[in-house]
């Protein structure tokens, strides 16, 4: 697949076509049929989740496989929603990344410590050098772009046909 938004010559070329390839993003369908991956755009909460959900169903992760996510609801979260499934299934285990007592804020930008967070329980000790220099910050706001190059730093920057 290819995005509009991301020429050959973009510096996250790579990393965005190979998180294509492997079926974990498909980017914004534009009314032509052509699609957008939107690499500026600001990185939500529940995109982020529908990202790791993604990655880990392709065999990236150190996260538990195994969780009961059956009791987990968050009033801000319908079941039906865009990513439920995956905002359920991330909450379920990574406790301690991205939950917030009965509000999950699905629509809420990333910042730069709550992706460290994910990070550091997603990745384990390859954390940090997957995060290269995103900042961490929690004044830092986290883009498509920089998980696109995150995940494809921490997946080990495989060729794009891989």
């Amino acid at each position: 697949m290819s995005f509009l938004d991301v020429s050959d010559d973009h510096p996250l070329h790579d990393a965005i076509v190979w998180l294509s390839r492997k079926g974990i993003t498909t980017g914004w369908a534009l009314p032509d049929g052509a699609r957008e991956f939107r690499p500026q755009n600001h990185l939500t909460r529940e995109e982020v989740a529908a990202f790791v959900y993604r990655m880990s169903q392709k065999g990236y992760g150190q996260i538990p496989i195994q969780a009961d996510e059956s009791s987990i609801s968050f009033s801000d979260v319908p079941e039906g929603a865009p990513f439920a499934e995956a905002i359920r299934w991330v909450a379920a285990r990574l406790p301690n990344a991205l939950t917030t007592d009965e509000l999950f804020r699905p629509h809420d930008v990333l910042t730069g410590s709550e992706f460290k967070a994910i990070l550091d329980e997603f990745c384990g000790s390859d954390a940090d050098a997957a995060l290269g220099d995103v900042s961490s910050e929690s004044t830092h706001v986290i883009t498509r772009a920089d998980m696109a190059a995150v995940f494809y730093r921490y997946a080990g920057s495989p060729p794009i046909s891989a």
